[in-house]
């Protein structure tokens, strides 16, 4: 019989002989012999690995027993780190070979790990339909299970939600995170953690829709983020980090929408929680007077401003700055005496260290902004023989007024 030609094959033959290699091994050596027997190779190069390495897989895992085995998985992952693949979509082929094996171990943790690799170099080489087809059957294995609070679940979880923002598929991406959230312990880090990129994603759809749809987000993030501070204010305490975190978002989300009355007891709620007189107490201090400015509710000022200066000591920063705003305070609601008493109280501690620290320009500075004050109000309301008195003392201390 005449023997037959290579070159006389047609590409569906030239296949099929090379579909019969049992190993990667004995393909590559198959493939190096003929040029015709490459080229069929390489024109259904992820075809061909795909299948080989599924039969060499299954030669070696004869009657399954070896799969469940870690060493054996081990191994695997092993092999195809060492393998050298110039073209990327061999690492898309030899992963889809064992994919369908590992799908059915959801939701062990190197099923996620292999999903998500599978995932990566879906993308890596533009295949982003088989991308989105992988996660949506993987996911959806997946949220029927009873729980997946794994690290590699996890890390599986954010590659799918990703690939999802990437392609502007909120519904399905807020299924996830919502489902996620659900599923771990509250008020976690884990947990907030999914629930700041919800909130985030919310608002990144509000602003990329329009009407109702633009409504229907505004709403569901609003909620979120009301949900999010009371159960953190009260599990946590309304001075944790991630409280506080919740508090600013969620008041953005009342002024945006004008209801300042919502925003007010949330201010009061985390400054209440800080140290008196620390940095974040006056801070939040702050918020709340501007809020309170807002609603032109001045006994509620005024009662803010009286609780600050009695937390705040002479000569720490910003001491005379708040002096300055009880004073006006006062004096706007008529109550000029208290408006002096602010301002003497002041200048009694300025003269306790100007006897101490006579030669001390910083002192001198001091005393010499606080005397101006004082005598402004005391000339501004008659008391001319008091004002004479500051500066007398000013002069003797060598505090110059003018």
């Amino acid at each position: 019989m005449e023997p037959i030609k290579l070159h006389t094959l047609n590409s569906d033959i030239l296949c099929d002989i090379i579909l019969s290699c049992s190993t990667l091994s004995d393909l590559y050596n198959l493939i190096r012999t003929h040029p015709r027997l490459y080229r069929s190779f390489n024109d259904r190069r992820r075809l061909i690995l795909k299948t080989v390495f599924r039969t060499q897989h299954q030669d070696a895992d004869i009657g399954g027993k070896g799969w469940e085995s870690r060493r054996y998985q081990d191994g695997v992952d092993l092999y195809l780190k060492k393998l050298k693949c110039k073209n990327p979509i061999d690492q898309v082929a030899l992963r889809e070979a064992l994919w369908p094996q590992y799908q059915r171990t959801i939701p062990s943790e190197r099923s996620f790990k292999w999903a998500a690799s599978l995932l990566s170099w879906y993308q890596k080489t533009g295949l982003h339909q088989d991308a989105l087809s992988l996660a949506d059957k993987a996911l959806k294995k997946t949220i029927r299970k009873p729980t997946y609070a794994t690290f590699e679940t996890q890390e599986f979880l954010k590659t799918v939600a990703t690939l999802y923002a990437s392609w502007n598929r909120i519904p399905e991406l807020t299924r996830l995170l919502q489902s996620t959230i659900n599923r771990l312990q509250p008020n976690s880090r884990n947990q907030i953690s999914w629930i700041k990129q919800l909130a985030t994603v919310y608002r990144n759809a509000q602003d990329h829709s329009d009407g109702p749809t633009a409504s229907t987000y505004a709403e569901q993030r609003l909620e979120l983020l009301r949900v999010t501070w009371e159960t953190c204010s009260q599990a946590l305490g309304p001075g944790n980090e991630d409280a506080k975190y919740f508090a600013r978002e969620l008041t953005s989300e009342y002024r945006a929408r004008g209801d300042d009355g919502a925003i007010t007891p949330i201010y009061l709620a985390v400054r209440d929680a800080m140290a008196r007189g620390s940095p974040e107490y006056l801070a939040w201090s702050r918020f709340v007077i501007q809020q309170h400015r807002k609603n032109a509710d001045d006994a509620a000022v005024l009662r803010v401003l009286e609780e600050v200066w009695l937390t705040v000591r002479n000569g720490v920063k910003g001491y005379r700055v708040w002096a300055d705003e009880l004073s006006r305070q006062y004096e706007a609601m008529g109550r000029w005496e208290d408006a002096l008493g602010v301002w003497e109280f002041v200048w009694s501690g300025v003269e306790v260290k100007l006897k101490r620290r006579f030669d001390n320009q910083a002192s001198k500075y001091d005393g010499k902004g606080t005397a101006l004050m004082l005598i402004k109000l005391y000339r501004r309301y008659g008391k001319m023989d008091e004002a004479r008195k500051v500066e007398d003392t000013c002069e003797a201390y060598g505090v110059g007024l003018w």
